[in-house]
């Protein structure tokens, strides 16, 4: 069976930044919501309950053990090298990728060449190749 993603998983692409060397701690980041994770920024669109509530029932308990959390994950190895600037490798967990190879072992590669696809595009949708193919707005 398929383990669902937990809180705690989603907290550790919070160290993302760190990983690709752009700051040395989480909260440096201005781009994330770790910060407000911290309740040092406050943001409306942001419902922070369900993540922090796992890590105490006090605010300094949820705080401190949120804080400890991420610094911990700190030292674990990413599964991209962010600093290669691309990865070939599947993201996921063992489970996942092997569920995933699996799949795709059993599928054929489609392959249609691209005039093929624009006539098929064009067909469907009653348009001409010069109105599919124009810039911009101008196309819709």
């Amino acid at each position: 069976m398929k383990r669902q993603p937990t809180s705690h998983d989603k907290e550790k692409k919070r160290l993302l930044p760190i990983h690709a060397s752009l700051v040395n701690y989480p909260e440096n980041y201005p781009w994330s919501s770790h910060r407000a994770y911290l309740l040092f920024d406050e943001y409306t669109w942001l419902t922070r309950d369900n993540v922090l509530k796992t890590f105490g029932s006090t605010q300094t308990e949820v705080i401190t053990t949120y804080e400890s959390f991420v610094l911990n994950g700190i030292g674990i190895e990413p599964l991209v090298d962010f600093k290669l600037g691309h990865s070939k490798g599947i993201l996921g967990d063992e489970e996942f990728m092997d569920e995933f190879l699996e799949t795709i072992d059993g599928i054929k590669r489609l392959e249609v060449q691209l005039s093929e696809l624009i006539s098929k595009v064009c067909n469907h949708f009653n348009l001409s190749e010069t109105v599919l193919c124009a810039p911009g707005k101008s196309r819709l």
